[in-house]
């Protein structure tokens, strides 16, 4: 049995809602998330303490779980000259990030677990939104350090039970289980990845909502 909100009938959901997705409610979190995420991920790949992959061409910045493509769009002007890929297993949510991306970005309809992609072929995976989502955790986090490259960053915003919200995250997160810091940074180093930080990437007011923590390989 599939957990709340994860698996097929997820991904059906998600296909019926593409249509409607962009002009979606839900945007008016997503986008200034997205660009938090991307500035986040602008500092840590070309800051002084920059992490530094180990691989040559233009980077791949890979967004896992890419929905209509709104972070990839976004991306260019955070991370130029980057090669930009998304995959989503919502077939519906692809098709409008094709349409909607430039010539040379590539959107694959996959989910985390396998990664179409070789060993070592990415410089930076990006995931907003989405991890919740994911129906084998555990299994996508290693997908995800097997196609990075040596040096390479991940970077995943989502509901988790960070601060005061690990009252209330699994109510709010309706039954998609949000994780703890704790119990993320478990799962990113059993997969082979180290944590380099957390960062609160979504406000209202003052008051934190949404986290992302960002790991190397």
């Amino acid at each position: 049995m599939n957990e709340r909100g994860r698996g097929p009938d997820s991904v059906a959901r998600f296909n019926r809602w593409a249509p409607s997705y962009d002009n979606d409610g839900v945007q008016k979190i997503f986008a200034p998330l997205h660009r938090t995420t991307l500035d986040w991920v602008a500092a840590l790949t070309t800051g002084p303490t920059a992490t530094r992959p180990a691989a040559t061409g233009p980077p791949v910045l890979l967004d896992v779980g890419c929905g209509t493509g709104a972070l990839l769009a976004a991306a260019a002007s955070h991370l130029p000259g980057a090669r930009l890929v998304g995959v989503d297993p919502a077939e519906e949510m692809t098709r409008i990030a094709r349409r909607r991306l430039p010539a040379g970005a590539q959107v694959i309809c996959a989910g985390a677990d396998p990664l179409p992609f070789a060993d070592g072929a990415v410089a930076v995976v990006v995931s907003t939104m989405a991890f919740n989502f994911w129906p084998r955790p555990a299994e996508g986090l290693r997908e995800v350090a097997r196609v990075l490259a040596p040096g390479g960053l991940v970077v995943i915003a989502d509901l988790f039970a960070v601060g005061w919200l690990r009252t209330v995250a699994p109510v709010v997160g309706a039954g998609n289980r949000p994780r703890s810091r704790p119990a993320m940074g478990r799962l990113l180093a059993d997969a082979g990845l180290r944590v380099v930080g957390w960062r609160a990437v979504s406000r209202r007011g003052p008051v934190p909502i949404l986290h992302a923590v960002a790991a190397t390989r």
